[in-house]
Order: C-alpha cells, then structure tokens, then sequence
C-alpha cells in the first residue's frame, strides 16, 4: 500500500458506519442522535432544575415528564421554575423517564 492510497479522501459507505452508541448501554448513554424524533417540535414548563445538577425535568400540558440534560440546552443554564422551552421529543425507552428533549432553548427572555 502506498503512502497516497492510506490517504483517501472517499468517504466509507453509509451501509458500514456504526452508530454513534452502539457500543454503549442506551439507557446510560447521552448520545440520543440514533434515537427517532417525533415529527412537531414540543414546549414544555421546567418542572425541576437546579444549579447544581447537569439536568432538569419538564413537564408536558398532558402532565408527562421530559429529561433534559445540560448538553441538549442553548441558553443560560439551569432554566428557571416555570418557565417555556421548546425542544424536539425523542422516546428513548428509559424506564424512569422515557421521554427526553433535544436541542432545547428557553422560550423566554430573561
């Protein structure tokens, strides 16, 4: 093999890309980029958050509960008591909270 051949810049076909995760146990992992998404973009009241933590929960108008980890957040963090952030819902299959939020932001201005 030449020097010039270890160097390709072809990419590798999708069909032999693994998953981010896929070495990893899905209910432990923070990488949810494999996990579907419902279609609508969702809003949600902070039911919990603290400065200490890296996440928070909200809460749904239906009452069901959301993780949201500090990663997924834009904005100053922790989100206050109350108030509106708009993210995508993912279902993540978690037994404690099977509902997760991506690429949240705080609907409201500080």
């Amino acid at each position: 093999m030449t020097a010039a051949a270890s160097h390709n810049s072809i990419p590798a076909p999708r069909e032999s890309l693994r998953p981010v995760s896929s070495d990893l146990r899905r209910d432990h992992s923070r990488h949810v980029e494999n996990f579907p998404l419902t279609p609508l973009r969702k809003t949600a009241k902070v039911k919990w958050s603290t400065a200490r933590k890296n996440f928070c929960y909200l809460t749904l108008a239906d009452g069901r509960d959301v993780f949201l980890h500090k990663d997924d957040f834009t904005g100053e963090w922790p989100p206050r008591y109350r108030d509106a952030v708009g993210f995508d819902l993912l279902e993540t299959g978690h037994k404690t909270c099977p509902l997760r939020a991506k690429d949240a932001k705080s609907t409201e201005a500080r």
